[in-house]
This record gives structure tokens, sequence and C-alpha cells, in this order.
């Protein structure tokens, strides 16, 4: 009997090929071992082609992997255009019946191993955290004298002029001391009770939301990466829900 085509492959069946190939990792996890010996992949793909083969639907190795090949590169293709539609604000679902089932591809793992735990809860959750000890932070601080600039107008801590901008009517006593990166490295995880010596009490704020920044730029982007776009843009509205409250409740102050 001839072996079946690419196109003769039925939905149902392209289905079950998907499943024998999310239980060998070798062919998706990059992390596995023999994930570029030839001859244990072709190993694999003869296995699976014997398995699907039935009656007159006879499978090949061949078959296999253009099989497995279309669907990778289907899902690279619209792996990147949902990414350019969340880049744009654009929260569609993804029209591919084979959409979901290819996921583990994406994240290097299975979805069924309990690892894949809603990271959309868990980055909420250190969202919450985070946000909680930053008001605490900004709570505690006094007001700043006359002279000094408020939060809405200080301005970024990557800017190469502000240190030296910003000392205003410092006593000559009173030197700034400036963050060197041992200082940056010693502090590079999120901490509220952050304090500089001086009076300047702009400095705590400013090294805090610069910290912040960097632990919200890190979370979304590591959600990005794993090609969990749809968490990636909840945690992005969650933020802008956040800064949004932020705004009402300055204006009515």
């Amino acid at each position: 009997m001839p072996e079946l085509k690419v196109t003769d492959v039925t939905d149902e069946e392209r289905f079950m090929i998907i499943e024998q190939f999310r239980a060998r990792p070798l062919f998706w996890k990059v992390g596995s071992v023999p994930y570029k010996d030839v001859v244990s992949r072709r190993q694999h793909q003869q296995d699976i082609a014997a398995h699907m083969s039935l009656g007159d639907r006879i499978f090949t190795e061949k078959t296999i992997a253009a099989v497995w090949k279309n669907l990778n590169d289907t899902l690279r293709r619209k792996t990147r255009q949902r990414q350019e539609e969340l880049a744009n604000n654009e929260d569609n679902p993804v029209n591919w019946k084979f959409w979901d089932a290819l996921q583990f591809v994406t994240e290097g793992k299975p979805q069924d191993n309990g690892a894949s735990v809603s990271s959309h809860a868990t980055s909420a959750e250190s969202l919450d955290n985070m946000l909680a000890a930053f008001s605490s932070n900004h709570s505690k601080e006094s007001s700043p004298p006359n002279d000094e600039k408020s939060l809405g107008d200080t301005p970024s801590p990557s800017n190469s002029g502000y240190t030296d901008n910003a000392t205003g009517n410092a006593a000559p006593s009173k030197k700034r001391k400036r963050l060197t990166n041992g200082f940056h490295d010693s502090h590079s995880t999120f901490e509220s009770t952050v304090s500089l010596p001086g009076h300047y009490h702009d400095v705590p704020q400013r090294d805090v939301s610069f910290s912040f920044g960097e632990v919200v730029a890190d979370v979304h982007r590591r959600l990005v990466m794993r090609g969990q776009m749809a968490d990636a843009a909840h945690f992005k509205k969650d933020i802008c829900d956040v800064m949004h409250k932020y705004d009402l409740k300055m204006a009515g102050e």
C-alpha cells in the first residue's frame, strides 16, 4: 500500500502525532541531552510511524517528520503574530486548532506534569507584594522641601546628568553619595527599607521606584520569553490599572 502524504493526514491524526511527540522531550526540549542526536530522533520518528500505521493508513518516518515540521513552522508564525498583536494592545484569540495542544513546545515542558502553574496568578501575587512594599515605603517618607522636585517631576535615574543637577541647594558639607555599581549589586533584590545617608528625601524614593520598575519589567519579559502571551498581556493590564488608580488618587489630594 502507498504511504500517506502530508496532505492526506487528518486533523485527528495530527493531534495523535502531537501527543506522540509530546511524550518525547528530545524533540522540543532544548535542554534534553539527545536534542541534537539525529540517530535518536530518526528512531523515535520510526516508532511514531509504526504506532500510527493502521490498516491502509501507512505512515513513514518521512511523513511523521514532515507533519511535525509543518506544525512547528505554523506555531512559530502564530506566536510571532500574537506577540505583534499584544505589542499593539490587541488580545485576540489565536484562530488555530492546534495552538493549545502545542503550547508545551513553547514552554519547554508538558502542561500536565504539575509544573505549569498559572503564571498569571503567581505574577499577580508578586505584584501585590511589591506594591504593598512600595506603598509602605512611600507613606513613611516625609514631605520634600519646596525647593525639591515632586515624584512626577523627578528625572529618571538613567539620566546621566541627573545626579549632578539634582543637588539643588544642598550644603557643601552634605555631599550626595552616588549610586555605585557595588551598591546596586548588593541591592539587586527589591527592598522597601533601603535608605541612604543625608537629607535628600527623594533618594530612597527614586531608588525604590527604579528597582520596582526593573522587577516588573523582568516579570513581563519572562512571561513573553516563555510564550505565555496571554499572561503577559494580563500582567501588563494589571500594571496599567494600578498606575491609573494611583493617578486618580493623586489628583484627588
